[in-house]
């Protein structure tokens, strides 16, 4: 699941994937803007199969918490 997110994420906000790591965020990473945010969330719905409310939306702003989130979930990938 991390390396699916990882390359979901490098490939919406432009960085390498050795740069992606728990301690990367919305503060950490130039390209985490409001709308690549918003794309960031689409992408995990449809590649994981998940919805994902709108409070943890709100809350999935690190790579940290988005994998928090994602088990939360049970997802098995």
């Amino acid at each position: 699941m991390e390396k699916i997110l990882k390359e979901i994420m490098s490939d919406l906000f432009e960085v390498s994937l050795k740069d992606i790591n728990d301690s990367s965020s919305n503060e950490t990473i130039e390209k985490w803007t409001s709308v690549a945010h918003l794309n960031l969330i689409v992408a995990i719905e449809e590649k994981f199969g998940i919805e994902i409310a709108a409070d943890e939306i709100g809350e999935m702003l690190s790579f940290r918490k988005i994998k928090e989130i994602i088990r939360a979930k049970n997802v098995k990938i």
